[in-house]
């Protein structure tokens, strides 16, 4: 039965990734980003649920963390980017360009201080070794993303570039 329901899981990453992968490299509105991030989240809870073995009930307490966890550095990076939104917007007011730096700062502090947090919080609920396997995982998974990504961009750009080549000019000769 175990078995059974880790190929179970298996296949649903399998899918998952199937669905999220493709729609990465798409210009995407704001629902969809929002879809995209709760599926790799889900993505990633499931992957690191099965790599580490997890009861249901592990899994659980683990899903809830990473959640808050995944919320709070979305926030903190969304509220970074309106910042250096309102300053590119700043144009030439250098008052205001000086405000919204040390807003950006503050913010930026923040975000660290979200980044830091995420190990801590995880020590309440993972051992040492689930922490370094969540480690290795998450290092895993950036690294395919970003793979998956730049050959998804690369190919797409490639095939703009055929497109967009213009004729080689024809030599006309007049008698």
């Amino acid at each position: 039965m175990e078995h059974h329901n880790k190929i179970l899981r298996l296949l649903i990453v399998f899918v998952l990734a199937c669905l999220a992968l493709p729609q990465m490299s798409f210009s995407q509105d704001g629902d969809s980003k929002e879809k995209m991030r709760n599926r790799l989240e889900q993505l990633f809870i499931w992957r690191v649920s099965d790599r580490l073995g997890f009861t249901p009930d592990e899994e659980s307490r683990f899903a809830t963390e990473y959640k808050k966890l995944t919320e709070d550095r979305a926030a903190a990076l969304h509220k970074l980017d309106d910042i250096v939104n309102r300053m590119s917007a700043a144009k030439d007011d250098k008052k205001a360009k000086a405000k919204l730096f040390s807003e950006w700062e503050e913010a930026n502090k923040k975000s660290v201080k979200v980044q830091e947090n995420e190990i801590p919080a995880l020590k309440k609920i993972l051992t040492q070794d689930q922490l370094v396997e969540y480690v290795l995982l998450k290092r895993e998974m950036f690294h395919k993303f970003k793979d998956a990504l730049s050959t998804s961009k690369t190919t797409s750009v490639a095939g703009q570039q055929d497109k967009q080549k213009l004729k080689e000019p024809e030599v006309i000769q007049e008698d």
